[in-house]
């Protein structure tokens, strides 16, 4: 788990803030012949926070999934995939003109 404070902007009399949370999970290795295989699951989320700017906190999410593959003895090779999902919820309340 880790918690951070992301640098603090300013503008004028605008200030953006962020913070962020999240965590990361590895599998153990799974070891074959040829190759040892690992995966992962990296989760983060980050508050963003205006004041003084015409716009609402953001708030985003990203899922990373590396999956990791490793060669033995003589086959010294590696190969990371990362598949990757992000998200910004969309604002909730009236939209457009009453």
């Amino acid at each position: 788990m880790h918690d951070v404070h992301v640098r603090e902007a300013a503008f004028g009399d605008a200030r953006i803030r962020g913070r962020q949370a999240g965590f990361r999970l590895w599998s153990p290795e799974f070891a074959f012949e040829r190759f040892a295989f690992g995966m992962a699951a990296e989760y983060a989320y980050t508050r963003y926070e205006f004041e003084g700017l015409s716009t609402r906190d953001r708030d985003l999410h990203h899922l990373h999934l590396p999956l990791q593959w490793r060669g033995h003895d003589d086959h010294r090779w590696r190969v990371v995939l990362t598949p990757v999902i992000a998200t910004s919820p969309p604002p909730t309340g009236r939209r457009g003109p009453a």
